[in-house]
């Protein structure tokens, strides 16, 4: 067999360089899009992802009522939904209850914070070392503190202000897995027995840090040591 001519090696060279060159820019054009797609779409997804979690969290109760109450799965499926719209009534409440009082008494806050930047000033001044203490409490007076606590809050506020949204896409997701009751052993069943695994024992680690941050806060002595707590419990789900 005769070899190839240069030019023949030259341009079996260059197709497959072209061709990953190729891949990769559309690669990252796939992504910038799917970015822009997502934070266009963010209205839309974030309740449906929450609405995610929310069904994996409550399947167990609802494949417990079906099989050891004996409840059709409609009924089943309403009060797994009951108990989720309490959890997030309550949440929020709690949530709006605790930004009022915090805003109310933000000054306060804000008065201790100007104290505790005082002593840590006098603290580092005793060791020889001079970081302008003035200005450092000017700075903290200056910090809208109030106006810190009333964003943070909304946000919040905000996102369980779609419980609506995110209960109806729980109740459309949890209806639907009935064509699945009856799978055990496809992938797709493996994949779901897992991700409610590890979440069950999420919840019931981020239950327990939530109940430890209350109980150390409270003898403490710190404000508001059970929303800090609530807190604790929702943050520990973001790594």
């Amino acid at each position: 067999m005769a070899p190839l001519a240069p030019e023949i090696r030259e341009i079996a060279v260059e197709q497959p360089t072209e061709r990953r060159i190729q891949t990769v820019c559309l690669v990252i054009i796939a992504a910038v899009l799917g970015a822009a797609a997502l934070h266009w779409l963010q209205p839309v997804m974030i309740p449906f992802v929450l609405a995610l979690l929310l069904t994996y969290s409550l399947s167990p109760i609802v494949d417990w009522l079906i099989l050891r109450l004996r409840l059709p799965r409609s009924l089943a499926v309403l009060f797994a939904i009951l108990l989720g719209f309490l959890l997030f009534s309550g949440l929020a409440g709690m949530i709006s209850s605790s930004v009022k009082t915090l805003a109310a008494n933000a000054d306060t806050y804000q008065g201790r914070l100007v104290d505790l930047g005082g002593q840590v000033s006098a603290a580092i001044a005793g060791l020889g070392l001079d970081i302008g203490a003035g200005n450092i409490e000017a700075q903290i007076r200056d910090l809208p503190v109030g106006a810190y606590i009333t964003q943070a809050a909304n946000v919040v506020v905000n996102t369980l202000s779609n419980t609506f949204l995110i209960l109806i896409f729980a109740i459309y997701l949890l209806q639907g897995s009935t064509a699945r009751e009856g799978s055990t052993g496809g992938m797709r069943s493996q994949i779901e027995g897992r991700i409610k695994r590890y979440l069950l024992i999420k919840v019931a680690l981020s239950g327990l840090t939530g109940v430890l941050v209350t109980a150390l806060l409270a003898v403490l002595g710190v404000d508001l040591a059970l929303v800090f707590g609530v807190l604790a419990f929702i943050l520990n789900f973001i790594p």
